[in-house]
């Protein structure tokens, strides 16, 4: 049979995308094959074309894709809400975050005593948590991040918000996770594919600015240097503890890791609420719509 024909077999028939199991680390690992575009006539290329198209939609891609929309329509609540807190009268970024680390601790928490039991957990806290060790420093660097992120927004405008912590966003996008991740893991080669990643997550970045800057959805920056500099702080601690949460949960349970990052980041957070919030809590408008903001906030998050 000749080249030919083969191509014109693919055309008319093309088959679908079919998987090659690899053996890396005793974990098996697919790599998946497309149709090949043909080129030896239009008719031809529009028909691969197509074939391709459709390979592309497999399961795992549109769970993928949903969950990055999800993940994107998060970012943006919690951006949202912290921007209606502050112009509610109502800017405790420690006190913001504390609900979120609480909640983590009180779902997390609960099912790993449940899987170690209680002599195991409090064995598991004293080696793991205790002593500045990697769970305890690793909540440190998550509360501190948030705490920098929230003020953030007292300072700067909405714009340099969204655009600064994209420096923390998960890869492709070009950040500090990023490169952790390809230096920590090895999870993360430069292909083309990856360049071509980064290109579109900053193409979409931009359009998503430009978009906000012809609405007018704006609003004026009361301190620009200082809260960007914060932005760029809190946003370098979250790339940490991202691609450290992900380095500690290749080792241990995911249960194990959230709940400890969230019992420590309960304690620390609420330390530094009361030593630097106390007053502020007096003053701060305590109102339905800013109980409503909080959840959607810690839900986002």
């Amino acid at each position: 049979m000749s080249v030919e024909d083969t191509k014109q077999d693919l055309i008319s028939d093309p088959v679908p995308p079919y998987t090659v199991a690899d053996q890396v680390d005793d974990d098996v690992s697919h790599v998946q094959f497309r149709p090949p575009i043909v080129y030896t006539s239009p008719s031809a290329f529009f028909s691969s074309l197509w074939a391709r198209w459709k390979s592309l939609w497999t399961p795992r891609f549109i769970f993928s894709m949903i969950a990055g929309q999800v993940v994107s329509l998060c970012i943006t609540v919690t951006n949202v809400t912290t921007t209606e807190l502050v112009n509610r009268n109502w800017s405790l970024p420690t006190t913001q975050t504390w609900f979120l680390y609480f909640s983590l601790f009180a779902v997390y928490t609960p099912y790993t005593i449940y899987q170690y039991g209680f002599k195991g957990w409090a064995k598991m806290i004293w080696r793991d948590g205790w002593k500045c060790t990697p769970d305890f420093i690793l909540a440190c660097c998550d509360v501190e991040g948030n705490f920098l992120v929230v003020k953030a927004y007292n300072y700067t405008d909405l714009l340099s918000c969204m655009l600064l912590d994209a420096w923390a966003m998960r890869p492709p996008s070009p950040s500090c996770v990023a490169f952790l991740v390809w230096t920590w893991l090895g999870t993360l080669p430069l292909t083309a594919r990856s360049v071509q990643g980064v290109l579109i997550c900053v193409g979409g970045l931009g359009m998503l600015l430009a978009s906000d800057m012809l609405t007018d959805k704006n609003y004026p920056a009361l301190n620009k240097g200082k809260g960007d500099a914060f932005m760029i702080i809190g946003a370098t601690l979250y790339g940490f503890t991202n691609a450290t949460g992900e380095f500690f949960v290749r080792r241990s349970p995911l249960y194990k890791v959230i709940g400890q990052l969230g019992m420590w980041g309960t304690l620390i957070n609420g330390i530094q609420a009361s030593a630097l919030e106390h007053h502020d809590m007096t003053l701060a408008s305590w109102n339905g719509a800013t109980g409503g903001f909080l959840v959607a906030y810690t839900a986002g998050k």
